[in-house]
């Protein structure tokens, strides 16, 4: 008995399917992939000039954006999260 022919657009939907299913923990057992964390650790080590050579240039042709960054960071770690406190009255009462 023959298999079916299976085209790349019934598979490509298969794939789908299950990756909509199991979306949640495939993406947790990605995050905590040990052997992916050891391949980008040697990754980053081994191209790390390269890495600091394109983000150094980045950093220079986008100076504005990089500004926006430095100062988003700085007023989070000053000011933390703000909470608006009429939302909360309204949920404990």
């Amino acid at each position: 008995m023959k298999r079916p022919v299976i085209t790349k657009e019934k598979k490509k939907l298969a794939n789908q399917k299950y990756y909509q299913k199991y979306k949640n923990t495939l993406a947790h057992k990605w995050k905590n992939d040990p052997l992916r964390k050891d391949k980008l650790k040697k990754y980053y080590q081994l191209n790390k000039d390269s890495i600091i050579k394109t983000a150094t240039l980045w950093n220079k042709a986008n100076k504005e954006q990089r500004q926006l960054i430095i100062t988003r960071n700085r007023i989070n770690k000053t000011q933390g999260w703000i909470v608006n406190q009429h939302l909360i009255s309204k949920t404990n009462e």
